[in-house]
């Protein structure tokens, strides 16, 4: 099981992804999104992440969430 965040620093969404995450002891890889060069609306990430072009993304294996 590896939990991965898709998100940015700045984001305070993300941040409190992180601050559970951190608050309950689970390990995860953090992975940067750039919203400042728009990263998070690249065609790529929309179709492998997620469809609105939001962050963060949470996978966990297979298992994907993110809001809209």
């Amino acid at each position: 099981m590896t939990i991965t965040v898709y998100g940015a620093y700045q984001s305070t969404c993300t941040k409190r992804v992180l601050a559970t995450l951190h608050e309950k002891g689970i390990k995860f890889e953090f992975h940067p999104i750039d919203i400042t060069k728009g990263e998070q609306k690249d065609p790529r990430y929309i179709e492998e992440k997620q469809p609105f072009g939001v962050i963060p993304v949470l996978t966990d294996d297979d298992f994907q969430i993110y809001g809209y």
